[in-house]
C-alpha cells in the first residue's frame, strides 16, 4: 500500500502534459505511427531517381523557326527567266498576241451606264522581271459577253514578252462585271484595259 502511494506521489511530481499522455496510451501510439509515416514519405521523396537521364532529350539544342506560308488570292502563272525560254516566249508572243474570236457585232463600251470591271484580281508583277528593271503599261483589248465572260483578248501595246504573256494568260481565265446599258440590261462589248507595272 505504501509502495502504491509512493508511485502516485512520484507521478504527481511530473509535469501535467506528461501525465496527460501517460493516461492515454492509444493516442501516443497513433502519434508515433503518424511520425513514422511522415519520415518514410520524406525519405522516399528526397531519394535521387534511378532513371537514366540520358534517355531525355535536351530541348536546348533545338532552334525554333517560324515559317510563314503566303496564300495568294488567285494562282498566278510562274515565270522563270533564262535566255532559252525568254527567246522562245518572244518568238511565240510575236506570232500570237491574242486569243478568242473578235468577229461579230460588238457594242462600244462607251454607251454603257456602268462600265465593265474585272472581278478577278489583277496579275502580280513578278519579282524576276522587277530584278531586270522591266516596267511600263501593257494595254490589253478585251471582249466580254453579256455575262462578263472573256471571249476575246489581244495585247495592243506590250512592254516585255514575258510580261505581255502574263497579262494575256490572266485574261484567258479572268471574269468581269458586264457592261450595263442605261436601260439596265447587260450587253456584249469590247474595250481597252491598261495595266501599269511600275518598279517601287
Amino acid at each position: 500500500m505504501s509502495d502504491s502511494i509512493a508511485v502516485s506521489e512520484s507521478y504527481r511530481n511530473l509535469p501535467s502534459f506528461i501525465n496527460y499522455f501517460r493516461l492515454r496510451p492509444e493516442f501516443v501510439f497513433s502519434i508515433a505511427w503518424f511520425m513514422l509515416l511522415v519520415c518514410l514519405v520524406y525519405t522516399v521523396a528526397i531519394t535521387p531517381s534511378s532513371v537514366d537521364k540520358s534517355e531525355f532529350i535536351d530541348l536546348g539544342q533545338f532552334e525554333m523557326v517560324e515559317l510563314t506560308i503566303p496564300v495568294p488570292e488567285t494562282a498566278q502563272p510562274e515565270i522563270k527567266i533564262n535566255e532559252k525560254n525568254e527567246e522562245e516566249v518572244k518568238t511565240k508572243a510575236a506570232n500570237n498576241m491574242k486569243f478568242g474570236n473578235d468577229e461579230g457585232k460588238w457594242d462600244p463600251s462607251a454607251m454603257a451606264a456602268t462600265m465593265p470591271k474585272p472581278k478577278t484580281a489583277l496579275p502580280v508583277f513578278p519579282d524576276a522581271l522587277k530584278s531586270q528593271g522591266v516596267e511600263g503599261v501593257v494595254i490589253l483589248e478585251v471582249g466580254i459577253d453579256e455575262n462578263g465572260t472573256v471571249v476575246y483578248g489581244k495585247i495592243v501595246k506590250g512592254v516585255h514578252a514575258l510580261l505581255d504573256k502574263l497579262v494575256l494568260d490572266w485574261a484567258r481565265t479572268a471574269n468581269f462585271y458586264p457592261a450595263i446599258a442605261p436601260d439596265g440590261t447587260a450587253f456584249k462589248c469590247r474595250f481597252f484595259l491598261p495595266m501599269k507595272f511600275k518598279l517601287e
